[in-house]
């Protein structure tokens, strides 16, 4: 019996609605995200020579192949729905994948969507001056500490609060507007190549 032929269970469940171009495009956003374009000038500071920046990165992507293809062996071994959370209950048992699940919710995930929100105000302020984060909508100081409000704290956080509403909408505008961004994100790399050679 095909998998198309399968009717789908009663009550909640996955809705496989993702063709080959959008999980590649996925996997390939996960991956080359906007990392490339904010550490690299970090890199730089302790590595002054291209080549070896460029070795960096080569092994930088091997370490990344090799935990997908040890996602890719274990999707196969236990293909339910869950990612590291059911790798983490068959290895170590219930406490370890409820206590993974929960530090990814709270801790790993926000920290990262964060972090890609503040990257992106920092680029788009480049763009658009009077919203960056040097811009400051508000200086406060309580108890001798300093508090502001940067235009760009504003940029970050109507970033994320788009892009969520995009998720909710369905899986199909959340995955367009993904692939939009990782499509923009190969051009700019092939571009930046492409100038560089």
């Amino acid at each position: 019996m095909d998998v198309a032929d399968q009717k789908p269970p009663a009550g909640p469940h996955l809705l496989r609605k993702l063709n080959l171009l959008d999980t590649t495009f996925l996997v390939i956003g996960a991956i080359v995200g906007s990392g490339i374009f904010m550490t690299t000038g970090f890199i730089a500071e302790y590595l002054p020579s291209p080549g070896l920046i460029l070795l960096i990165w080569l092994v930088g992507g091997f370490i990344a192949l090799s935990g997908a293809l040890s996602f890719a062996e274990l999707g196969a071994m236990f293909p339910t729905s869950g990612g590291q959370y059911v790798y983490l209950k068959e290895a170590f048992g219930h406490w370890a994948g409820f206590l993974y699940g929960w530090g990814f919710f709270w801790v790993i995930e926000c920290g990262g969507v964060a972090t890609l929100a503040v990257g992106f105000a920092e680029y788009f302020g480049y763009f658009v001056p009077q919203v960056s984060t040097q811009v400051f909508l508000l200086k406060l100081s309580l108890a001798g500490h300093a508090y502001t409000l940067s235009a760009g704290q504003l940029v970050a956080v109507a970033s994320i609060i788009l892009l969520s509403a995009a998720n909710y909408f369905g899986v199909k505008s959340g995955i367009t507007v993904q692939n939009i961004f990782t499509f923009l994100r190969i051009a700019s790399v092939a571009a930046l190549i492409v100038l560089g050679l």
